[in-house]
């Protein structure tokens, strides 16, 4: 037992020293292997591996989801799906995973999809598919089950969504979202009736918002920005069209100085850049001349031999970008603005259907707007114009809405919350306005509101300063009888057989032209 004892002392002793040599001389310590240590140090097999893939179907509007993300529970790798709704995620070791999908739409309703816990075999493919709820599950988790009331001007039907920063994504906490809306029906015991609405919310911790209880069939234009009143706010246009739930992503752009407000001066231009290309849509070849507009800014690109076009000095967040053709449908389409990254887009022009309308109307529109000129100035592709059907086709409570999609004009909003039209950002011209043939000048800025109503207005002509037509082409007739007539505050005077457009301000104002359904004999 004793010599056991030092044979053992001796062991340790002599693993001690080597400990202590190994610590001197800087070589690594050794100490007979393990049967744990020699398993360690043998090669081992490559894990065995396989893959996902699927895809996730939008029941809102029975195509695919884009953008989703779909993540696998344990794994760090995440993949979005593509313009079809399609994923795949390679490489998985052979395991037992949940697979999550997430998405802003999602996000809104503070859910998520995850499936059960699925195996994932070595050498195969785990094939999915997963599907985002239906459109009545999502109005029923959002709003609750309570009935509309249509008297009470409400419906089934649900407006949700995100505002978001435009330069980083991140979302936005307390700004203010508004919803104007017109919904039109036709009952049985009268016309058509116009039911018109003004909603204002605030957004969540993540930036969310929703409006519960919205008809299904209406036209609408959603405005954000960071504060209420905040002249720097961005819109989105957008329709109903018998839809039950309606997703909108709005970015707005940083907060004008307090300084900018007070004096009410227009914002610094942006630096974002957008660039792009239009096509034909008959032959597929690129499109010359078509005229490219970023509503609200005033910028205005015309695509050359190559169909491309670029602006830049943009500014940032959720914009609708314009493009217009001489016997082309236009097309209007959202774009996300960025001064961080070019937004790159592609467009393609059909051509434009005749439609006859019904004889009756046909006969009065026409006659009331070839009679006071209209029609000749639309055709000399100088100025823009809004239509009595463009006019019908648009939500709005008062004038200034009309003008959200009008390039060269700018809608804004004093302390006191009072809407009123000023240049684009960066013009530092005026806006004057002429009211069927007869120069009107606001005594306060948005008066123009309440002396021209939207029911009332038939037609609308915008001028840029260097858009003036001849004045040969423009000399609206007097009113019947030659009197001025006199609305209550402003002045409205009698240009008499003055140029109109001469008495509609010098040459650095935007010159808006109002006709009224009266004038027009709609």
């Amino acid at each position: 037992m004793r010599a056991a004892g030092l044979q053992a002392g001796r062991v340790g002793l002599l693993a001690a020293a080597a400990l202590i040599a190994a610590a001197w001389t800087g070589a690594p310590a050794t100490s007979p292997p393990t049967q744990n240590a020699a398993r360690r140090l043998a090669p081992q097999p490559p894990p065995r591996l396989g893959a996902i893939a699927g895809v996730v179907i939008d029941s809102l509007d029975g195509g695919p989801l884009v953008g989703a993300q779909i993540s696998v529970e344990g794994i760090v790798s995440q993949v979005l799906t593509d313009s079809a709704g399609r994923f795949r995620l390679d490489s998985v070791p052979a395991g037992r995973y949940r697979i999550g999908v997430f998405h802003p739409i999602l996000d809104s309703l503070g859910m998520s999809i995850a499936s059960p816990p699925l195996d994932v075999a070595a050498d195969s493919t785990l094939s999915l598919a997963f599907a985002t709820p239906s459109a009545p599950t999502i109005v029923r988790l959002a709003c609750g089950s309570g009935p509309a009331d249509t008297s009470a001007q409400s419906g089934p039907a649900l407006v949700i969504g995100h505002v978001l920063d435009a330069e980083t994504d991140a979302p936005v906490a307390g700004a203010h979202v508004s919803l104007r809306w017109a919904h039109i029906r036709s009952l049985l015991s009268e016309k058509l009736r116009l039911t018109q609405g003004k909603w204002d919310t605030a957004t969540g911790p993540a930036g969310e918002f929703r409006f519960c209880h919205v008809p299904d069939r209406f036209i609408g234009i959603a405005h954000a920005a960071r504060v209420a009143h905040d002249t720097n706010d961005v819109g989105r246009p957008f329709t109903m069209r018998g839809r039950l739930v309606r997703f909108l992503v709005l970015h707005v752009p940083a907060n004008d100085s307090s300084a900018a407000h007070a004096a009410g001066a227009t914002p610094v231009p942006g630096h974002a850049s957008l660039s792009g290309r239009v096509y034909r849509s008959d032959d597929g070849r690129p499109f010359i001349g078509a005229v490219i507009t970023v509503a609200g800014t005033g910028d205005t690109a015309i695509t050359g031999d190559d169909g491309l076009f670029t602006l830049r000095g943009l500014p940032a967040g959720s914009r609708t970008l314009e493009v217009r053709a001489l016997g082309w449908e236009p097309e209007a389409l959202p774009v996300e603005l960025s001064d961080r990254t070019a937004h790159n887009v592609v467009v393609r022009l059909a051509t434009k259907t005749a439609v006859l309308d019904a004889v009756v109307v046909t006969a009065t529109l026409n006659a009331g707007l070839h009679r006071v000129g209209f029609d000749a100035r639309k055709r000399l592709g100088i100025g823009h114009f809004l239509s009595p059907d463009d006019l019908a086709h648009m939500s709005a409570n008062e004038f200034v809405d009309l003008m959200v999609t009008m390039p060269g004009v700018r809608r804004r909003i004093d302390p006191q919350g009072n809407a009123y039209v000023t240049p684009a950002r960066g013009s530092v011209g005026c806006v004057t306005y002429v009211i069927d043939g007869m120069p009107f000048v606001e005594a306060t800025p948005g008066q123009i509101n309440d002396v021209m109503p939207v029911a009332e207005i038939g037609a609308i002509e915008v001028y840029q300063p260097a858009e003036a037509p001849p004045g040969a082409a423009f000399s609206p007739p007097a009113p019947q009888g030659g009197q001025a007539l006199s609305r209550q505050s402003g002045q409205l005077r009698n240009p008499g057989a003055v140029d109109s457009l001469s008495l509609a301000g010098g040459t650095t104002c935007v010159k808006i032209f109002i006709w009224s359904k009266n004038r027009l004999g709609l």
